[in-house]
């Protein structure tokens, strides 16, 4: 099963980290500000640890910047959202054989999407672990 879900946790990530990059680079565009290409930060084990946007001329206004720098992870975090209410869905109604287990421990890593997500779980006994589908993790 874990092998299986790889596939969407990684796309799911991808997403979310070229929603990102896209976010900035739009940003730029409307701001006439020039950056360049994002640089990947390869990693063994998580794949990336993102990347890095090098900005080729100097923002005209401190709002310019602002508005640049914060364009990526607000883009990010609506496509993380999206993925986590998305993977949220399918793990309420979803095949239980595209479910993964996944440790109940991990909804106490955010008070936020734990507090969600135990909302739409229920009384599920969270120290045995639950199923979810693998967006939902890569939401997360």
């Amino acid at each position: 099963a874990y092998v299986e879900g790889a596939f969407p946790v990684f796309a799911g990530i991808f997403a979310t980290a070229m929603a990102h990059e896209v976010g900035h680079t739009l940003a730029a565009l409307v701001r006439n500000v020039k950056i360049s290409l994002p640089f990947l930060i390869p990693n063994g084990q998580l794949g990336t640890f993102g990347s890095i946007t090098q900005f080729k001329s100097i923002p005209k206004t401190r709002e310019d910047l602002f508005d640049v720098a914060i364009a990526g992870p607000v883009a990010g975090s609506l496509v993380a959202s999206a993925l986590f209410a998305y993977g949220l869905s399918l793990s309420i109604n979803g095949d239980p054989n595209d479910l993964l287990p996944i440790p109940g421990t991990l909804f106490n890593g955010s008070l936020l999407l734990g507090s969600i997500a135990k909302l739409f779980f229920g009384d599920a006994d969270l120290s045995k672990g639950v199923l979810v589908h693998p967006l939902f993790v890569a939401g997360w």
